[in-house]
């Protein structure tokens, strides 16, 4: 049986191997190349701009839980935070994101962390956001008590988690699974 521990080594291991979406991203520059993964990413879902709010993040103290390739992260840093943080489980996301936003001329303090542990003092941000990612935690609600923690009072939790029996969870087996003739990992995994 596998622990916690295991789990979340598993999910670090995966993620480290490719971050999230990054099969979509290329092109002959830095720029292109993250520009790409963006126009693609915003394309299969573009739900994601109306559900995040970007430009609510002015002036504000924000966090991103599970960076992945930066995108969704570069949008809160253009909209002109006061402080903009951002953590991943994931070495590989935490480049990724830092490189991004350095080739754009942004900054946050993104750093390599556990959503289960976040490294923030209580009450420090105004908006934590979070897209398909607090579902790989062996531990969800530790995630969410972890986010209400920090989260200030009157501030906004905005947090998305892909159910395994939706489209996207589907096409996501589809793809890890299936066509990379992994028959035996079902949809949980």
């Amino acid at each position: 049986m596998l622990t916690d521990v295991d789990l979340k080594q598993d999910v670090q291991q995966f993620w480290n191997e490719s971050s999230c979406g990054e099969v979509y991203a290329s092109g002959p520059s830095q720029a292109a190349y993250y520009e790409s993964h963006s126009r693609i990413r915003y394309q299969l879902e573009p739900y994601i701009v109306e559900f995040a709010k970007f430009h609510e993040g002015a002036n504000k103290d924000v966090l991103e839980v599970g960076v992945g390739m930066g995108a969704d992260h570069a949008e809160w840093a253009k909209s002109g935070p006061r402080y903009l943080a951002g953590i991943d489980l994931t070495s590989r996301a935490v480049e990724h994101t830092q490189t991004r936003l350095a080739a754009g001329g942004l900054e946050s303090d993104v750093r390599l962390a556990d959503a289960e542990a976040l490294p923030f003092d209580d009450e420090t941000f105004d908006i934590v956001y979070s897209w398909g990612v607090l579902h790989h935690s062996p531990d969800p609600p530790r995630t969410i008590r972890e986010i209400h923690r920090v989260l200030r009072p009157g501030g906004m939790a905005r947090v998305m988690l892909y159910h395994k029996y939706s489209l996207t969870g589907y096409m996501l087996w589809t793809r890890y699974a299936l066509l990379a003739g992994r028959l035996f990992r079902s949809l949980r995994w």
